[in-house]
Order: C-alpha cells, then sequence, then structure tokens
C-alpha cells in the first residue's frame, strides 16, 4: 500500500506534509509521484500544488530530483533554490522549513541541511548553481551526495528526530 496514503493525524501522511509545505515561507510546492499517482493525486486535487508524474520511478529517486528542477526551470517564475523533502519525515514542521529558507536568505549561495543522528540530509535546501548536479544524479542517488560533495559549502539545521522516517509497518 502507498505510505503516503496512510492515516496521521486526521489525515494522511502526503497531505500533512503538503500542509506544512503550504504554511511554510516556501513560493511554491511541487510533489513528484510516482506508483500510486492517480491515488495520491485525488488525495492532492484540494491544494494549490503542482503535482507532476514521475513515469521512471522505478529507476531511483534520482529521476524524481532531476524532474523536480526540470520542472522548476521551465517555470514561469524561476527559482533560485529548491528545498527537497521525502514524504515520509513526519517531524519536518513550518518551521523547520522556514528556519532552513532563513538560513539560506542569510547565507546565499550554500547548501542549507538538517542535521540528526550524526548525519547532514534532507530537508535541505539547494541553490541554482546546482541544480545540473541535482539532474544528474543517477539511480537510487539522492540530494545527500551533492551534500557530501559539498560539506565545505554546507550550513546545517538542526533537525531533531529526522532520523525518523516511514520505511516499514512498525514505523
Amino acid at each position: 500500500q502507498p505510505k503516503q496514503l496512510l492515516p496521521y493525524l486526521g489525515t494522511t501522511i502526503i497531505a500533512h506534509v503538503v500542509r506544512t509545505t503550504l504554511a511554510s515561507k516556501a513560493s511554491k510546492t511541487i510533489v513528484i509521484t510516482g506508483a500510486y499517482a492517480d491515488r495520491i493525486r485525488d488525495e492532492l486535487d484540494c491544494f494549490p500544488v503542482t503535482i507532476i508524474e514521475n513515469h521512471s520511478w522505478q529507476d531511483g529517486v534520482a529521476t524524481s530530483i532531476g524532474l523536480g528542477i526540470e520542472t522548476l526551470e521551465q517555470s514561469d517564475m524561476p527559482q533560485r533554490a529548491v528545498l527537497l523533502m521525502t514524504s515520509d519525515q513526519l517531524r519536518a514542521s513550518t518551521k523547520l522549513i522556514n528556519l532552513i529558507i532563513d538560513k539560506y536568505d542569510n547565507q546565499p549561495n550554500r547548501i542549507v541541511a538538517c542535521e540528526y543522528e550524526e548525519t547532514v540530509g534532507v530537508p535541505a535546501l539547494f541553490d541554482q548553481a546546482h541544480f545540473p548536479e541535482l539532474k544528474s544524479l543517477r539511480g537510487d542517488c539522492g540530494a545527500k551526495n551533492i551534500i557530501n560533495n559539498h560539506l565545505e559549502h554546507v550550513v546545517t539545521v538542526a533537525f531533531p528526530g529526522g532520523g525518523l522516517d516511514i520505511d516499514t509497518t512498525r514505523d
């Protein structure tokens, strides 16, 4: 079953994440769907978000990241940065998103990544200078590889509980 449609706090996981982003300072929310795209689209019809279906989702998370960046680049309103999030980090709050954006605004041209459980990762904000690298990712290589390759340009935001995500029925 699609974990994005599991119940969470009176709604679904994906609706919770979308509400969180829409309440933040982010100027635009793009949702990339893969498996179960129709069901997830139905769940999000009432939200002012752009929904893009990734027909190559089986090829790994990199295809979703690349599709999101291409969508931003083709937008009428080009973006100077992108904040990447997953749909299963339930403790990512509007406050956290705003903190990431504020940190970027105060230190532009940096990567702003979350720090949790002795690692750095998503949610993470990347300046447009990193868009080509994000589009060149392949397979299950996610944005963390780019963060690790540019540690000298990374600033972090503490994300207590950031390591908790939904990967199993028990989670």
